[in-house]
């Protein structure tokens, strides 16, 4: 039996392992390298914290995104219910234990709202996922939960799209033949008020870790209808039919 792969998560620690998606915007550039801050001050992205017990530690980038999709053995998908993900990219030595626990947490007007676990990609980067609310916020920050709790100021371009988010509901799934290929055909609607990327995963006809990512932008208060082939998919039947109930929700996409 195939695991459930979309996983709905609110306020809560997000766990991604793998590899990770791209967000859906850049929040901006990285900054220049400073030196360690005083107390209850800020770094700016691209700068070096040194941590005790630990060593350099610096925040690249923050994005905002409606999802995120992680590969490991399999892709899963994760999309809060009520709130959307920072996405960070964070450096760290290339000597700590890739499982070494090393959590960030977001800071909104002050109050700790969230904390995620780590992903790896190599012995450097990683990458975290933190659930927040949509709500508008005057100062927004990520936080190293390590040492003296370094934090990096997110710039504007990142607050200011806290208070808004793309909402999805796929309005219609079809599976079809197109030039002696089986395509998905995925009707989505944005009802949300930000510009977004919808995600999804096509799984495998009979093998149960294979799959692909779907991924498209949809404009805020649009509806796009996409049609998509990969070798997943071709490996449906064009008559097949859905394993589940098809929904507003539906993220995941297997045929009986």
């Amino acid at each position: 039996m195939k695991r459930r792969r979309a996983l709905q998560i609110v306020g809560a620690t997000l766990p991604v392992t793998g590899c990770v998606t791209t967000p859906d915007t850049d929040s901006g550039p990285a900054q220049s390298a400073a030196d360690t801050p005083a107390e209850n001050s800020a770094y700016e992205l691209g700068d070096e914290a040194s941590v005790d017990g630990l060593g350099p530690v610096t925040v690249e980038s923050v994005t905002l995104q409606r999802s995120l999709i992680h590969h490991h053995l399999h892709r899963e998908l994760y999309e809060p219910a009520d709130a959307q993900l920072l996405v960070l990219l964070g450096e760290i030595p290339e000597d700590v234990d890739p499982e070494f626990d090393i959590q960030f947490a977001a800071r909104l007007d002050g109050d700790i709202v969230n904390s995620a676990a780590q992903t790896w990609l190599n012995t450097k980067t990683r990458i975290y996922a933190l659930s927040v609310p949509v709500d508008a916020v005057d100062d927004a920050a990520v936080q190293l939960q390590r040492g003296e709790r370094p934090t990096w100021s997110l710039p504007e371009t990142v607050t200011e799209r806290i208070s808004v988010a793309p909402e999805f509901a796929l309005r219609g799934a079809e599976i079809s033949d197109r030039a002696d290929r089986t395509v998905l055909r995925l009707t989505v609607e944005n009802h949300g008020s930000r510009d977004g990327v919808f995600r999804g995963v096509a799984e495998h006809s009979s093998a149960a870790d294979a799959d692909a990512a779907i991924r498209f932008p949809v404009p805020a208060g649009d509806t796009v209808t996409e049609t998509l082939g990969s070798a997943i998919i071709d490996s449906w039947s064009a008559g097949a039919e859905f394993a589940h109930e098809i929904s507003e929700r539906t993220r995941v996409f297997a045929v009986a």
